[in-house]
């Protein structure tokens, strides 16, 4: 992982991610904002590492030919076993 990339926060992320998809033409660009919806669900819950994490996960399979990117609802089941680790959650305040 690039280490810029590595070392982004959540809306450094968005930021270039929105301006990555602004070029693409309607249906990419609507199958990426889904794509965002369900990144930015998790970091409500995980760290903005593990979020950054899953992207490059879903990057390189869809550079390895595994994944299309217009394929959301696999992508959202891929989200559900990636972080089912506890690992990757924020941990609780106390109060």
């Amino acid at each position: 992982m690039n280490t810029e990339f590595s070392s982004l926060d959540l809306p450094s992320f968005v930021a270039g991610y929105l301006a990555m998809i602004r070029t693409y033409d309607p249906a990419s660009n609507a199958h990426m904002l889904a794509i965002l919806e369900v990144l930015m669900a998790k970091a409500i819950s995980y760290t903005s590492a593990s979020v950054r994490g899953f992207y490059s996960y879903l990057a390189r399979q869809v550079e390895l030919r595994r994944l299309d990117w217009d394929r959301i609802t696999e992508i959202r089941d891929m989200a559900a076993t990636f972080f089912k680790l506890r690992i990757y959650a924020r941990p609780i305040p106390r109060i």
